[in-house]
C-alpha cells in the first residue's frame, strides 16, 4: 500500500497524495473511495484545491493541476519548483474590490440639539472690553 504524504478538503471530497504517483479521493464520510482518482503523477507530495482546481507538487519540481473531476490533467503546469513540499491556494471566494473602489466612509453629522422654548438662549450684556497688560 502506498503512502499518503498529503491532504486536502475540499467539500465533499478529501484528496490525498500516494507515494505510488496517485491522487486519491473519498467524500468527507468515508464513502466512494477512489485511490487512483488521479494516475501519472511523479511522487506527489502537497495537494491543495480551490473551488474548479486539485493542485498537487511532483518530485520532479513541478507543480500539476486538475479539475475537481479528475479530467484537463496537466503534470508539468509549473516547472522549477524543486523540493516544494507544501502547497496552498486560493478559496476561490469572493475577492473584496480594491481600495480605489471602495465607498468612501460615511460621514454622520452631530445632530444639532434644539433648546427648549423655556431655556435662556445666550446673549450679549456689555460690550467687548481689552484687558490685559499693554
Amino acid at each position: 500500500m502506498p503512502d499518503a504524504t498529503g491532504l486536502a478538503v475540499g467539500d465533499p471530497y478529501l484528496y490525498w497524495s500516494n507515494s505510488n504517483g496517485t491522487i486519491g479521493r473519498a467524500k468527507v464520510n468515508g464513502t466512494d473511495v477512489d485511490r487512483t482518482f488521479i494516475s501519472g503523477a511523479d511522487d506527489p507530495s502537497a495537494v491543495a484545491v480551490d473551488s474548479a482546481h486539485i493542485y498537487w507538487t511532483n518530485a520532479d519540481g513541478t507543480i500539476g493541476p486538475a479539475n475537481l473531476d479528475g479530467t484537463d490533467i496537466d503534470q508539468k503546469f509549473v516547472k522549477g519548483a524543486r523540493y516544494a513540499s507544501g502547497l496552498a491556494v486560493d478559496g476561490g471566494g469572493p475577492k473584496p474590490p480594491p481600495a480605489a473602489t471602495l465607498p468612501s466612509p460615511v460621514v454622520t453629522p452631530t445632530p444639532v440639539v434644539k433648546s427648549s422654548p423655556s431655556a435662556t438662549n445666550p446673549s450679549n450684556t456689555s460690550p467687548p472690553a481689552i484687558s490685559g497688560t499693554t
